[in-house]
């Protein structure tokens, strides 16, 4: 008999984690033959094939699947999971995170009572790290909801997108027959592949639920996340083709109606500010004012500037800036946050904690 779910693990030098990955799946309350564990080695040149393997015979009970493949990245070590997986629902962790209590006995009680449904997303607790050390933890959770209307998935998709929790696969569990028949895959072409996948399932899937009060746990170490990213071209290219893409779903779905339009304009301006901030290290302020010269005659900007709302919280601040195209001013909070998120990373983690 097949398992109902697969969790799929992309493993690269992960030889100092991947033990407690491991272990926090085997820990969960649930019958084990209920689910399997796929662990691809994504060509590690440390120690974590050969642990693996030597793991592989410790969880008799439990479905381990341990795969080597050469190193081709974290997109195509996921796909070659999904084309071994065997369960009803796939779900994806990365090698250095792990799952807080009751992740799987809550998803299979939901999984009882609304067997229809597409797919699944649930909390995740962000710990931020530095030098080995935590400085601080996010909690982002999710009220209780299920739903087949469209446009209720929709709104529930960008409101969880702008904490962010949509766009992560690591908190959802997806239909693989979904999956198959529509050939949804990873690309390495996008910086953004997890949102890629979230969002293509999403323009298939009919039914969204989903769980609260349980918490996927990921370790963002600020000494080796892209927080440290150059700009280039195409992080901003990226992002702008993400909206692009939301709003084009919108019109073909018929809800472009203020309220999307609202939720989506504060994600493109998060993206954007995104973008400049990362701008910081190599381009000068000519530089910068010479790109926003050019963003205030992009089309989407030109879509997404009357739904801007400023206001007094930070995201409202950084709206009135970007919809009255106030130069100086936009360049002056990105130097402020680029300050912040490099040289005082301990308070930067404490605002985003916020």
């Amino acid at each position: 008999m097949n398992p109902v779910l697969s969790i799929i693990v992309a493993a690269y030098n992960a030889e100092t984690t991947i033990k407690q990955v491991i272990d926090s799946v085997y820990s969960q309350d649930v019958d084990k033959a209920l689910y399997e564990l796929i662990i691809v080695n994504d060509g590690s040149k440390d120690k974590t094939g050969g642990l693996l393997d030597s793991l592989a015979s410790t969880y008799p009970d439990m479905c381990l699947t341990i795969c080597h493949i050469p190193n081709g990245g974290v997109c195509n070590a996921r796909n070659y999971g999904m084309s071994i997986a065997r369960g009803e629902y796939v779900t994806f962790m990365d090698s250095d995170d792990y799952y807080g209590e009751r992740i799987l006995s809550s998803f299979f009680e939901k999984y009882h009572k609304h067997p229809h449904v597409d797919f699944w997303k649930y909390g995740v607790v962000e710990h931020y790290i530095e030098h080995g050390e935590s400085l601080r933890d996010k909690i982002n959770g999710v009220e209780d909801f299920v739903s087949s209307d469209a446009t209720a998935i929709f709104r529930m998709a960008l409101e969880m997108e702008y904490i962010p929790l949509f766009g992560s696969v690591c908190n959802g569990f997806y239909k693989r027959s979904i999956i198959e028949k529509y050939h949804i895959q990873f690309s390495a072409e996008y910086i953004m592949e997890d949102f890629m996948f979230s969002f293509e399932y999403l323009t298939y899937a009919e039914s969204m639920g989903t769980i609260p009060h349980v918490y996927y746990h990921y370790m963002l170490d600020l000494d080796k996340t892209s927080l440290s990213k150059k700009w280039e071209p195409k992080y901003y290219e990226m992002y702008r083709l993400k909206v692009q893409t939301i709003h084009q779903y919108m019109v073909d779905t018929g809800i472009d109606n203020a309220q999307c339009y609202q939720l989506l304009s504060v994600l493109y301006v998060k993206y954007m500010y995104s973008a400049l901030e990362r701008m910081g290290a190599v381009s000068s302020i000519a530089g910068k004012y010479t790109w926003l010269q050019q963003l205030w005659q992009d089309d989407v900007y030109k879509v997404m500037q009357p739904h801007m709302k400023g206001g007094a919280s930070l995201i409202g601040v950084l709206s009135g800036l970007l919809k009255y195209k106030w130069n100086l001013g936009i360049i002056a909070c990105t130097e402020c946050i680029s300050f912040v998120r490099h040289r005082l990373k301990g308070l930067f983690a404490k605002i985003k904690s916020n």
